[in-house]
Parts: C-alpha cells; sequence; structure tokens
C-alpha cells in the first residue's frame, strides 16, 4: 500500500521534534555544567551535613554580569532603547547564575512544545535520566563519576542503594529535575513522568532473556534515582505508583522462559511420596512405595544446588526493589507543611489495599493483580520493616524481635477497617482480652 504524497503514516517517527528536543538537550546540559561549576555542588551526607554547616558554610559569591555593556561576554545587539536607558540610570547587572537561570528557562519552555509528544519523552528524555544515572544509551556521553557509581553499587548487589541515592544525589540528574519542576506546568510534567514509567514498566513486564535480569535491575535503578530528587518522588507517589501503574508491578520476579531454566536446572526431582504412620485411606495405606535409592540421593543434591544458583540470581534483583521500597518509605524529608514520602506512601498504600484486597474478598472481585505479584510485594514490604525496625526500633527494645504489642489491637490504636475477623469477632476480642 502507498503513502499519500505529503503526508506520514502514523507510525513513522517524529523525527524534526526529536532533532529539535536533541539540540535543545544540549544546550541544557551546557547550561547545567554551568551551574554544577558555579554552586560548586558538593554532596554531605546526613551525619556531618549540621557539622558542616555551621562550620564551613561558604556563601556563594554572585559573580556580576554586565549586560548592556561592551566589556560583556554576553552582550546582547544594542537598541536605541537600552542606549537611553543607560546614559540615564546606572548600567544593568545581573549575576551570573540569574543570567544561566534565565537561559535555561528559555530552553526548557521551548522544550515543553516538543515533551508533549510520548515518543520524544520516551527517545529523548529518558534515555538522558538514564544516562544521568550511569545507564549506557544511546548518543549520551556518560559521566565518570556517575558511571563508577553504578559500577560500585552494582558489585555491591545494590545494597544501601536507598540510603546513598538519598543522602548523595547525583548533581545532573537533580538539576535538570529542578528547572522541569521550575519552568514547567505540574500538568505537562504529570504526563511526562507518566509516560516515563510506563515505559519502564512495559520493559521490566518482559521476559528475561538469561538469568541475569539486567532490564528489570536496570528499570528498577532508574526508578530509584528519579525518586532521590523530593518533588519528583512526592508526585510519583501521589500521582502515579497508584494510578495506571502500581508500584508493585516493580515488585515482580517474572520467571524465565523454559529454555533459561533448562540451562540452569539440570535434571528436576521430586520428593518421593513416603507411608504415613497410622493412615486409614485404603488406597494410601496399602499402596507399596520404592525405597529412596542412591542415584535419587545424588538428582536431589544436585536439584537443590542447582535451585540455590537460582536463588543467587535473583538477589540482586531482590535487593535493588528492597531499596526501591526503602526509598517509598523513607521518613526525612517531611516538615509541617509537607508531609514525608512515608506519610503520603501509607495514606494511598491503605486505600489500595482497601479496594484491591478487602473489597474483592467481599465482593469476589478479581485483583488487578496476579498472585504472585501480591507476593512478591507482601515480602518485599516485610522485608523492608524488618530492615527499619532494626534502624529505628519503635518500641526501644534492642533484643525483642519485631512484633506489635497485643493492646494495640484491642486499645483502639490501630484502624482495621470494617474488618472484623481478627481471630474473632472484634467486640467479641475486645470484651475478651480487655
Amino acid at each position: 500500500m502507498g503513502f499519500v504524497e505529503g503526508f506520514a503514516p502514523l507510525q513513522a517517527p517524529p523525527t524534526r521534534e526529536c532533532a529539535r528536543a536533541t539540540l535543545l538537550f544540549k544546550s541544557l546540559d551546557t547550561i547545567i555544567d554551568e551551574l554544577i561549576q558555579l554552586s560548586a555542588f558538593k554532596t554531605v551526607d546526613k551525619k556531618s551535613s549540621k557539622a558542616k554547616s555551621e562550620t564551613s558554610k561558604v556563601t556563594e559569591e554572585e559573580v556580576a554580569v554586565r549586560i548592556d555593556s561592551s566589556n560583556s561576554v554576553y552582550t546582547p545587539l544594542g537598541s536605541p532603547t537600552n542606549v537611553l536607558e543607560a546614559q540615564g540610570t546606572e548600567v544593568k547587572r545581573m549575576s551570573r547564575k540569574a543570567f544561566l537561570m534565565s537561559l535555561a528557562r528559555l530552553v526548557v519552555i521551548e522544550l515543553g512544545g516538543c515533551l508533549k509528544m510520548s515518543y520524544v519523552v520516551i527517545g529523548e528524555l529518558l534515555t538522558r535520566f538514564r544516562g544521568s544515572l550511569g545507564l549506557r544509551s544511546r548518543s549520551i556521553n556518560l559521566d565518570p563519576q556517575t558511571s563508577e557509581f553504578y559500577i560500585n553499587i552494582k558489585a555491591k548487589a545494590y545494597e544501601d542503594l536507598s540510603e546513598k541515592m538519598l543522602t548523595q544525589p547525583h548533581p545532573k540528574l537533580c538539576i535538570l529535575l529542578d528547572l522541569l519542576w521550575t519552568f514547567l506546568d505540574e500538568s505537562a510534567l504529570c504526563d511526562i513522568f507518566e509516560h516515563c514509567i510506563v515505559r519502564e514498566c512495559l520493559l521490566f513486564d518482559s521476559v528475561s532473556p538469561d538469568m541475569q535480569f539486567k532490564q528489570q535491575i536496570e528499570g528498577v535503578y532508574v526508578l530509584c534515582g528519579l525518586m532521590q530528587h523530593r518533588e519528583t518522588r512526592h508526585h510519583l507517589v501521589k500521582y502515579v505508583f497508584f494510578n495506571k501503574i502500581t508500584f508493585d508491578n516493580f515488585l515482580n520476579v517474572k520467571c524465565p522462559d523454559e529454555s533459561v531454566l533448562r540451562t540452569v536446572i539440570q535434571k528436576p526431582w521430586w520428593q518421593r511420596p513416603t507411608s504415613v504412620k497410622g493412615e486409614t485411606d485404603p488406597i494410601i495405606a496399602d499402596k507399596e512405595f520404592n525405597p529412596t535409592t542412591v542415584d535419587d540421593i545424588a538428582v536431589e543434591t544436585r536439584y537443590k544446588e542447582d535451585c540455590a544458583k537460582i536463588t543467587e540470581a535473583i538477589r540482586p534483583l531482590e535487593n535493588i526493589q528492597l531499596e526501591f521500597v526503602l526509598i517509598l518509605l523513607d521518613n526525612s524529608d517531611g516538615s509541617n507543611v509537607v508531609p514525608s514520602t512515608r506519610k503520603i506512601f501509607l495514606e494511598k498504600f491503605r486505600r489500595y489495599i482497601m479496594d484491591n484486597c478487602i473489597l474483592d474478598m467481599r465482593l469476589f472481585n478479581v485483583s488487578r493483580n496476579s498472585p504472585a505479584i501480591s507476593w512478591c510485594c507482601h515480602a518485599r514490604l516485610l522485608t523492608a520493616v524488618l530492615t527499619m525496625w532494626n534502624k529505628e526500633n519503635p518500641l526501644g527494645n534492642l533484643t525483642g524481635p519485631p512484633h506489635l504489642p497485643p493492646k494495640s489491637f484491642i486499645d483502639g490504636e490501630l484502624d482495621f477497617y470494617n474488618v472484623d475477623r481478627l481471630g474473632g469477632v472484634l467486640p467479641f476480642l475486645v470484651r475478651t482480652l480487655r
């Protein structure tokens, strides 16, 4: 089928908009590099931030840039109006940072028109997000520091990623997000971030071609990178992770294809049925069971070793999923006006449990997610609670295991959201245990 002259097919990429976005991003990258050098961005950990702020706090020196002067590097074209104004008043000055922010505003506003297309968001903006986090992307020059950070954290199986992301954010990515939040409308940013998360979710849901789970790990790593920025983190929790794409979609571990499993598990093994003492069922009691042989023991040993290899292979993915949940449960970014990420997440999660679990059981509805995703989600949440328990220890008991005091179930401290079955009808429990 031929094409109509003067018209492009619907599936054709918007080359003009992509080329325009590429040029604008190159200009914005240059401005961001100048802002980083100007502000002397330094990462400070939580423990030493207060001491450094009191002892070695250095006020940034604003360097004046002469706008309407022949001695200025940034001299615009002269106009009669500027000349008349300059004769009667003092020559106007602008700090270098303010000048760079003015340029960034012009670039970002022009860029906002290109980012209305999802193709440009995925092909250009998301690619730069990944490159700013140290992931290799096409036509993106990796920053040596971020690339080294990713290599080191990958070698440690992504342990303590959440703490490092929150205390040592990547400056280039954070400044880029700051500029987008400053000069673009929130509604436009909502669509932009939704396109990014949907794309990462589609890549995450694909079946891994091997036992490395590279695509899934990188997808969760990109989410953690975006969530190191507070405004972006709050926005994702409020409007994205409980909307079209729920956060538990990124907590699943999808099994690879059978061909991949065959390369790991050489021979499957099933435990032989054994006789049960005192069995009254004649079908089972009269059945003769073959005794376990030496070959069976060897197959069992090899099978368990192969299963241990699978457990070790998915450990980095489980670790980075845990770090993702820990970022969602961050409680250090709140104030008297703005709630913390943990508070926002828990309010959304309670509503999510009410809609997808409790109401589903009552109305016999099918949950939006499969049982496998729910099991993985609960496992990560329980592991995250255990990790935070060891750090925060809400009961002040350093030796006791994590638990809820029994009185919490009857003293009105917990809200059960109209669920009465807690080992018995709630009024009966209150009368009995009080």
